[in-house]
């Protein structure tokens, strides 16, 4: 199963999302995850491996997008947003933190963070810069973190998760 980090925070905890069952109607996909050892983990990045040890000790998994294995604690594993928000920012309460989800900084201690993480989760972001035609079949954007993006032409108005952070992203139309 591989799943995309959507959320991160510097101390290595981070909200996942597999989407396994995208399109059937079920209410899950969400892991909260915990690095053993921070820094080897970026909003966008895909882990692939077995998720279905929660609680257990921290077992490995691969990080494909920068090709290394990382060992993590599976906080909560295939459930609904609300129930992956409420206990991420539980194991949070004991201090603040800075927490990254797509392009924004939220402080894990501001009134309604979880109001806000959710918004910022279920979001689609559009490209912020103009599109420029390299040739007639390709779109090349950036993304609000800096990631030149290109696709093919045809995928205009589609949402796709930007490979270098995370947000979702729509395809600006073919002007």
């Amino acid at each position: 199963m591989k799943v995309r980090i959507l959320v991160a925070t510097v101390s290595g905890l981070s909200i996942g999302f597999s989407s396994q069952y995208a399109g059937m109607g079920i209410e899950g996909g969400y892991y909260v995850l915990e690095l053993d050892e921070p820094g080897n983990l970026d909003l966008g990045d895909v882990l692939s491996g077995d998720f279905d040890w929660s609680g257990y000790p921290p077992f490995s998994v691969r990080n494909t997008n920068q090709g290394q294995r990382v060992r993590i604690l599976v906080h909560l594993d295939d459930c609904p947003l609300d129930s992956a928000l409420a206990e991420f920012l539980k194991l949070l309460s004991s201090r603040p933190v800075s927490i990254f989800v797509g392009c924004t900084r939220l402080a894990s201690d501001s009134p309604d963070v979880d109001g806000q993480l959710r918004s910022e989760i279920l979001k689609p972001r559009r490209a912020r810069t103009n599109v420029s035609k390299e040739t007639p079949a390709e779109l090349k954007f950036n993304c609000c973190c800096g990631q030149r993006i290109a696709v093919n032409a045809t995928a205009s108005g589609q949402e796709f998760a930007c490979p270098s952070c995370g947000a979702m992203l729509v395809v600006p139309e073919n002007r």
